[in-house]
């Protein structure tokens, strides 16, 4: 053993190693040793092996117990040093000033003068690999589609195109009739069957087969004239044909059935006067004078104002 005197950590000259500068930072800054109590002194010397008399606290155990709180502080300069020669350096910002509480002993570890030594640490555990779900079977490829000519809808239209010119240019309703039959026959649901419904009833009027027309209005008036071209003539078109029929109650709701749809003018003022007629066939003589008052206030002017005065005059249908 060396003769040289002891020289404490705090008392340590400034040294350019930076582990031995802080293990001296450490003794300088840490508190001295709390007395403890016999009690505790006796379980701390009972864990090293030995038992020696009790000392007054006062002599010679206070000062061990002061050299075993110095030893605590090598200690913990010892493990600082490992810390700072290893790979992960933090910066001086990061250091955390030790506690200026008292140093406490434990009682279930004894106070050693060398570090133990540090374990490895285990190499960190990869990253949990989020659960991959199964990829989704390919869907099933497509089956072959009907074929179709590419100038389907062109034909369609020629066709339909033909009906129309032989209607209103050519004034033939029965040509056009048989065009649309051809028509209905090649495409029963063609994306040009709406016009084609329009077309046909307007043929079987010009061709003056107005029950026939009426049926067809019927059947289309079952699915509200959806999907087809002006639905607000369509249906003022039923009701004229109802009250040609004389079945003038289903006419009168056919004509209500317009004008609660707020119709443009020209529609609304037949629907009014139409109405009116029927009203006065049905024996509704307030309900007619009602509805000409009405047609005359809204249409002064009006292609049936002249019609509508004369019948406010005589009082009857």
């Amino acid at each position: 053993m060396s003769d040289a005197p002891f020289q404490r950590w705090s008392e340590q000259p400034p040294s350019s190693d930076p582990v031995e500068a802080e293990a001296a930072r450490l003794a300088r800054t840490m508190p001295p040793a709390e007395a403890l109590s016999p009690e505790v002194s006796a379980r701390v010397l009972s864990k090293m092996g030995t038992l020696p008399p009790p000392l007054p606290l006062g002599g010679g155990l206070l000062k061990v117990l002061s050299w075993l709180g110095v030893a605590s502080v090598l200690v913990a300069g010892s493990v600082l040093s490992l810390h700072l020669k290893g790979p992960m350096e933090p910066p001086p910002s990061a250091r955390v000033e030790p506690d200026s509480s008292p140093a406490l002993v434990a009682e279930s570890t004894p106070p050693a003068l060398e570090a133990p030594p540090v374990p490895a640490s285990p190499p960190p555990a990869p990253p949990a690999s989020p659960e991959v779900a199964p990829e989704p079977a390919p869907a099933p490829a497509p089956g072959p589609r009907e074929p179709r000519p590419a100038n389907a809808l062109l034909e369609e239209a020629k066709l339909l195109g033909r009906a129309v010119e032989q209607l209103r240019r050519e004034q033939d309703p029965k040509a056009a009739l048989e065009t649309l039959r051809r028509y209905f026959k090649r495409y029963p649901r063609g994306e040009l069957s709406g016009e084609a419904e329009v077309t046909r009833v307007e043929a079987l009027l010009r061709d003056g087969r107005k029950a026939e027309a009426l049926r067809q209005l019927e059947r289309l008036y079952g699915s509200g004239f959806e999907g087809l071209p002006r639905p607000a003539e369509l249906a003022l078109q039923r009701a004229e044909l109802l009250a040609d029929a004389r079945r003038h109650a289903e006419a009168m709701q056919a004509f209500s059935e317009v004008l609660s749809g707020h119709p443009a003018p020209a529609l609304e003022e037949r629907a009014l006067f139409g109405r009116a007629v029927c009203r006065a066939r049905g024996g509704d003589e307030a309900g007619m004078r009602a509805d000409l008052e009405a047609y005359l206030q809204r249409f002064p002017d009006g292609r049936f104002a002249q019609e509508a005065r004369e019948r406010l005059s005589a009082g009857g249908p």
